[in-house]
C-alpha cells in the first residue's frame, strides 16, 4: 500500500515537471511570435490538459499574437478565472484589452484602455518584478492626461522599481522620462 502511494506521488511529481517544462517551451515560442511552430503543439497540449488555466493562457496568447482580440480577451479571461493570482496571466489579459482598444470604435476605446490598465496594475501588485506590467504602467502614467490618472511622478516610481529587476531597461526608461519632462541634462548623465 505504501509503495503504491509512493509510486503515485513520484508519477505525479514527474508529470508536473513535464507539464511545466512543456508550458514554458510553448510560452517561449509565443514570446518569440513563432505562432506556426506553436499551433500544433498547443493543440496537443490542450487535448492533454483541456480545463487547465495554462491551456487557456496559451490559446489566448496565441490569439493575441494572431491579432484576434476578442478571442484573446475571452481565453485570457478564462485563464485568469481559473488562476486569478497569476501576474503573467493578468499582464497578457491587460495587453489583450489594450490591443483590442487600439482597434475598437472610438466610443469603446476609453473603457477598454482603462480595463487594460487596471489589469496591469493588478499584475504589478501581485509581482512587482513583472517587467511587462512595469513597462506598460510607465507608458500609461507618462502619456495619459492627469484627469485619467497620468502622472510623471508615478511613471518615475515604476521606472525605479523596474531598475531593481532590469537595471539597463530601468535606466533607459528614466532617461526617456527625463527627456519627456525636459530634463535633458539629467538624461545625458544616466
Amino acid at each position: 500500500m505504501k509503495n503504491k502511494y509512493l509510486i503515485s506521488l513520484i508519477t505525479t511529481v514527474i508529470a508536473s515537471f513535464s507539464f511545466a517544462s512543456e508550458f514554458d517551451e510553448l510560452k517561449s515560442l509565443l514570446d518569440q511570435n513563432l505562432n506556426e511552430e506553436a499551433v500544433e503543439r498547443i493543440n496537443h497540449y490542450a487535448d492533454a490538459n483541456p480545463d487547465s488555466s495554462h491551456t487557456a493562457f496559451l490559446e489566448g496568447f496565441l490569439a493575441l499574437n494572431q491579432q484576434n482580440w476578442d478571442q484573446a480577451v475571452e481565453l485570457l479571461k478564462k485563464a485568469n478565472d481559473l488562476e486569478s493570482e497569476n501576474s503573467m496571466f493578468l499582464s497578457k489579459l491587460a495587453l489583450a484589452y489594450i490591443r483590442k482598444a487600439d482597434h475598437a470604435q472610438p466610443t469603446e476605446q476609453p473603457m477598454l484602455y482603462m480595463t487594460g490598465v487596471d489589469y496591469f496594475k493588478k499584475a504589478e501588485a501581485l509581482d512587482e518584478s513583472n517587467i511587462e506590467a512595469q513597462m506598460a504602467l510607465i507608458g500609461f502614467y507618462s502619456h495619459a492626461p492627469a484627469m485619467v490618472g497620468g502622472s510623471m511622478q508615478k511613471a518615475y516610481e515604476h521606472a525605479e522599481i523596474l531598475m531593481k529587476y532590469n537595471k539597463d531597461l530601468g535606466t533607459q526608461q528614466v532617461a526617456q522620462l527625463d527627456q519627456k519632462a525636459g530634463k535633458v541634462a539629467e538624461a545625458g548623465q544616466e
